[in-house]
């Protein structure tokens, strides 16, 4: 049976779609450890698993997202262990509503390769310039548990986010009503997203997704190494999209 958690029911009512609250963090972050570290290119460009510093690092970045309060988890109805997500940041540099202090605090050389890389793909191209839109919300981290896979989760993670960020963007009283302080007079005009392999970028594809910037992973590199001598060929290149809501 759903939880009175429930958002909506996918995977044949197998699997809900939750708010990821605070209780959620912990399981939030054992997932993204265990599985987006592991498996996402840039965590593995970058060697994001190689030190109980970088590690603590990507931890206090995803708790900083969390705290806005518009991420998503799936998460198996009869175990009620979470097996997918969908991490949301609002983002509006005009009002200073970015990651750049929590960036700027990070020591470890992968976690400011990160930062590097991720101001590179989403800042080539200005958005708020040529989109003239202020505000906007980055989905940030998409993944699902391994075994988990092929069931569509991914896809019902972000087509829920569009959905619940078109209702932001009219100003809905009930979502706006649960937004923190900090964003809560924020309307987003776009959801953008920097897919970086070819499964996520498939998901861009099917939801319309407009390819703003693409860079091919051979021009990519940390300490010296491409990113493409790391990870599957398939992955071929880093791609900045967007959704108009």
């Amino acid at each position: 049976m759903a939880s009175k958690e429930c958002l909506k029911l996918i995977c044949d009512g197998d699997i809900e779609i939750v708010r990821i609250t605070e209780d959620l963090y912990d399981g939030t972050i054992e997932l993204y450890q265990n599985y987006f570290m592991k498996y996402e290119n840039v965590s593995i460009a970058c060697e994001l698993l190689e030190s109980p510093e970088t590690i603590a690092e990507m931890e206090k970045l995803i708790r900083a997202i969390l705290k806005d309060n518009i991420s998503f988890a799936a998460r198996n109805v009869k175990t009620k262990q979470l097996v997918g997500m969908c991490i949301n940041k609002m983002v509006n540099p005009s009002a200073n509503i970015t990651l750049d202090e929590v960036f700027d605090s990070f020591k470890t050389e992968n976690m400011k390769a990160v930062g590097n890389y991720l101001h590179y793909v989403e800042y080539t191209y200005d958005i708020s310039k040529e989109w003239q839109i202020d505000c906007w919300i980055e989905l940030s981290f998409l993944a699902t548990r391994t075994e988990y896979g092929r069931r569509g989760i991914a896809l019902a993670l972000s087509e829920y986010l569009m959905e619940y960020a078109k209702k932001l963007k009219d100003g809905h009283d009930e979502e706006v009503g649960k937004l923190p302080d900090h964003i809560k007079d924020q309307r987003p005009g776009a959801i953008t997203a920097a897919f970086t392999s070819r499964f996520s970028q498939k998901i861009g594809e099917k939801l319309q997704f407009e390819t703003l910037f693409e860079v091919e992973n051979s021009e990519l590199s940390f300490r010296g190494i491409s990113y493409a001598a790391k990870i599957d060929p398939i992955h071929k290149y880093s791609r900045f999209a967007a959704k108009k809501l």
